[in-house]
């Protein structure tokens, strides 16, 4: 008697499961029970280049000036160019707007020189509205990117990195610094996973290839390193640059040196600029050439 029970249980299962076809609609489910109302937003960004673990500048807009009465969130998806790798980041939009700027994470790289794009790709109501469900997309924005590390933040000084792939010794360039009231000097270290780097303390009297702290005007210039410091000669170099000031601000800059040798003469592409103020951290004006 038990297992024809058991076996009428299973029977019965079996037609519930069959008698659902895909086209039925469950209770509680968005589709077929609310409206659904897709919004089409806009995201811009001054960012062009930005690394792993670096904020993105964005803004969200809403279309056709739409506002909610209540604070809604809406999520911003960071995707490596290859597709593998992403981030999201979530701003809210607060009621009556219908935009919203603030800051979201880059995804970074897998080699030196790509792309990522970010869009806006959820959007969540704190108070939902009865009998519709929202959907929301944008358009894409491409940022520049690389697996180039992020030079830490100190406190103290302000540092300036120039990387290139692959930057080991038998693979470098020259960097040269043209310093106020100081003779040339070149970064003469090379790091594993960055490349020079250079640092311009916000006081002090020390002066070397590594650490300045001089006020005034610093010009910084790149070439070839002499005989054996290629592993391909005569090559388009890409090079970036990454500036870390003080209050952890970063600075992004990237080049190509087209036709790099061991012997390219030294062309100026960074300025920074020192000035002291009494009883305060000094302003660091950097400019690329």
């Amino acid at each position: 008697m038990n297992k024809i029970y058991k076996s009428f249980l299973l029977f019965g299962v079996f037609l519930t499961l069959i008698s659902c076809s895909k086209d039925d609609k469950f209770s509680g489910s968005p589709i077929g029970n609310v409206d659904i109302v897709e919004l089409n937003a806009t995201i811009t960004t001054t960012t062009t280049n930005a690394l792993s673990g670096q904020d993105v500048d964005v803004t969200i807009t809403l279309p056709d000036n739409k506002t909610f009465q209540d604070t809604v969130s809406v999520e911003v998806t960071a995707l490596r160019q290859n597709g593998v790798g992403r981030t999201r980041s979530y701003l809210e939009i607060m009621p009556g707007q219908n935009s919203v700027t603030g800051i979201a994470d880059a995804v970074g790289g897998e080699f030196f020189t790509g792309k990522f794009t970010m869009s806006v790709t959820a959007i969540n109501l704190q108070t939902v509205e009865a009998g519709k469900h929202y959907l929301i997309r944008s358009n894409p924005v491409e940022v520049n990117t690389g697996d180039t590390a992020l030079l830490s933040t100190q406190a103290d000084r302000l540092k300036i990195g120039f990387a290139w792939p692959n930057p080991i010794v038998g693979n470098s360039i020259k960097v040269s610094i043209d310093r106020p009231t100081l003779a040339d000097v070149s970064i003469f270290n090379i790091t594993s996973d960055f490349g020079r780097v250079h640092s311009i303390f916000n006081e002090g009297t020390t002066n070397t290839g590594v650490i300045s702290s001089a006020p005034g005007d610093y010009i910084f210039s790149i070439g070839g390193d002499g005989p054996g410091s290629l592993l391909v000669q005569g090559q388009d170099l890409p090079y970036r640059l990454v500036i870390r000031f003080p209050d952890a601000k970063v600075l992004i800059f990237e080049g190509v040196y087209q036709g790099f040798t061991t012997s390219s003469p030294l062309i100026p592409v960074l300025k920074v600029t020192k000035t002291e103020v009494p009883d305060g951290v000094p302003i660091f004006t950097v400019v690329r050439l």
